[in-house]
Formats: C-alpha cells, sequence, structure tokens
C-alpha cells in the first residue's frame, strides 16, 4: 500500500488498481483500454497494411535471411578457430613431450656417471679430475 494527499489535505492509503484507474481516467498510453489484451501473431496483424505492406514483408525476409547467413559464417569461424587453437596445444605438448624426455635422459646419465672420473695426461703425468666431490 502507499500513501498520497487528496485535496483536502489529508493522507490517504490508496493501492495499485486505484493509481491505475487515475492513470487510465487521465487518459496515459500506459493503460490500454481493452482489459482482455490478444496474444499471438494474430495480436499484431493490421487491416489493410496499405501499398507497402508486401516490401516491408520482403525486407523483413531479406533481413532474416542475412542474420541466418552472417551468424552460420560466424559459427564457422568459431569452429576453425577452436580447431586452430587446439592443433597448436597439441603441437606444444608434442614437443614438451620431447623436452622432458631429453632432461629425463640427461639426469640418468648423469647419476650414472657419478662413479667415474675423469683423468688426462698432461705432459709425463696424469692429472685426474672428479676426485673432490661438491658440497662436503
Amino acid at each position: 500500500m502507499s500513501q498520497s494527499i487528496d485535496r483536502s489535505g489529508r493522507w490517504t492509503d490508496i493501492g495499485f488498481q486505484a493509481f491505475l484507474h487515475r492513470r487510465a481516467a487521465k487518459g496515459s498510453s500506459m493503460i490500454q483500454s481493452d482489459p482482455f489484451v490478444q496474444i499471438g501473431l494474430n495480436a499484431r496483424r493490421r487491416t489493410g497494411g496499405g501499398l507497402l505492406a508486401p516490401f516491408v514483408w520482403l525486407g523483413g525476409l531479406i533481413a532474416t535471411a542475412l542474420a541466418v547467413t552472417v551468424g552460420a559464417v560466424l559459427a564457422v569461424l568459431t569452429a576453425a578457430a577452436v580447431a586452430v587453437i587446439a592443433l597448436i596445444a597439441g603441437v606444444v605438448v608434442f614437443f614438451a613431450g620431447f623436452a622432458f624426455r631429453a632432461r629425463r635422459a640427461r639426469a640418468a646419465t648423469a647419476r650414472r656417471d657419478e662413479g667415474v672420473i675423469d683423468a688426462q695426461k698432461v705432459g709425463d703425468t696424469w692429472v685426474a679430475y672428479g676426485w673432490e666431490r661438491e658440497g662436503r
């Protein structure tokens, strides 16, 4: 419920129905004079339509066909973009697999060669590398 002030200056409670009746009495376009509004395709049809009605109908048909065509083209382009992204992601994962495999192989050889020492002959003597372990 809402309140308003009448002409005598008193507060009165008014409901939504009273509001609608006042708007209808003023001739507001918010209220239709027909209490039973038609719903459906026949409600929008106008009798006569004039000379331009077939051209308006043809324009609507062309606009609809154009909108459907643009939507189909955009759907195909979106699908192609998704396919290209998936292909590139597959290539990246493929090369990442190679990189991880090479990294594992290098780590395995480093672990296997830990006990081997490198020795080279310098002049008349042999010089050995690898005696000193790191981290001591």
